[in-house]
């Protein structure tokens, strides 16, 4: 039995579509890359954003605008905090404040959307990891680790490997 087919029968989806979450399979790929070249093999959410995000500051990242549109589209309605964002699990160290600080600003920077970009992908990575994501909300969640892919792999693409 592959994995896809244990899904289907554990959690009753008989009509589950593995093509629909292609994204997150592929995520794991893109972060042990990201996590061995930008983070010395141990990314840390409270080292790494922000040193990832002051080294990149004067580099080019083709998806940026495109990522930060996505998460900010996903996080902020009307100007204001969606629920989606408050119910995104963030640990106390995590620096939630921040990202919400950085998302309702209307001229944040290129580094504190970097920051904040990079935090909210720690998250949708740890989330995913530890059990936190539901496999019913995988096809809901696969355009998010889109967008984190393309984001690591322009950040692969870009670093220098010196924090």
């Amino acid at each position: 039995m592959n994995v896809f087919e244990w899904i289907k029968n554990r959690y009753s989806y008989p009509n589950f579509d593995e093509g629909r979450i292609a994204n997150i399979q592929q995520f794991s790929v893109v972060w042990n890359i990201f996590e061995r070249e930008c983070c010395e093999c141990f990314a840390k959410i409270n080292v790494h954003p922000e040193k990832i995000a002051v080294q990149l500051i004067n580099k080019t990242l083709p998806n940026q605008q495109e990522v930060w549109n996505h998460f900010k589209r996903r996080y902020i309605r009307n100007n204001q905090i969606t629920t989606k964002f408050e119910s995104f699990v963030f640990q106390d160290n995590d620096k939630k404040e921040k990202v919400r600080e950085i998302l309702l600003s209307s001229n944040s920077s290129k580094q504190e959307q970097i920051e904040a970009l990079l935090r909210i992908i720690f998250r949708l990575r740890n989330n995913l990891m530890h059990g936190q994501k539901n496999p019913s909300s995988f096809y809901e969640q696969d355009k998010n680790f889109k967008y984190a892919n393309m984001f690591l792999m322009d950040i692969c693409n870009e670093y220098s490997g010196e924090i």
